[in-house]
């Protein structure tokens, strides 16, 4: 549990006075609480930031989740080189109680932050509940390239409503969001294991 963000990863050439790149990290089985955010990736002029894998991990009782942030220049904290941030996955991961928004990702529109690319980012099995939907804001120049999110399930009144008339959501609510997302779920694990399920 931290006051501010709980895990920063940043490359942060200016603070090493050397260009290092932050590259296969793995962080899994945390539990983490903050009052500010659980993951905060990147930062402004942060240089490269890339092959990390974060599963296995809990976050309750938070601003935000994750939180991929480049932010215009200001104060003294800004390294000297183009951001890159690519080739992250998240995998196994609950978050409850987040009072902000699960996942952002954020490009400030302002020139001062120099970034090159964020890309190939992929978010596998993650369950979460937050005031806000997840948030996403590139820049002209610099679109958020291949953000890719597996198996999603969308939580809703008639997802939830079904138990009670003691029918699969499925039957109870067909076309609601939760039950088509639960079809495509059934579509995804079909085309992956076609070869090993039986007729």
């Amino acid at each position: 549990e931290t006051g501010d963000d709980a895990i920063i990863v940043r490359a942060n050439s200016r603070s090493l006075h050397e260009k290092k790149t932050m590259e296969r990290l793995t962080v899994t089985n945390c539990v983490l609480r903050s009052y500010s955010g659980c993951f905060r990736i990147g930062w402004t002029n942060d240089g490269i930031i890339r092959n990390c894998t974060f599963s296995n991990i809990v976050m309750t009782g938070s601003y935000c989740g994750i939180d991929l942030l480049i932010p215009r220049v200001s104060g003294n904290d800004w390294g000297n080189e183009e951001s890159v941030v690519e080739d992250l996955c998240f995998s196994n991961i609950v978050m409850d109680g987040i009072y902000g928004y699960p996942i952002k990702v954020d490009i400030t529109p302002e020139a001062s932050a120099k970034v090159k690319a964020v890309r190939n980012i992929r978010f596998s099995n993650v369950h979460a509940t937050g005031k806000h939907f997840p948030f996403f804001h590139g820049r002209e120049g610099n679109p958020i390239q291949n953000l890719v999110f597996d198996t999603v399930i969308q939580r809703n009144i008639r997802l939830s409503e079904a138990p009670s008339f003691g029918l699969p959501a499925l039957l109870y609510s067909p076309d609601s969001k939760g039950s088509q997302n639960y079809m495509s779920l059934a579509r995804e694990l079909l085309a992956k294991h076609h070869d090993t399920i039986k007729n």
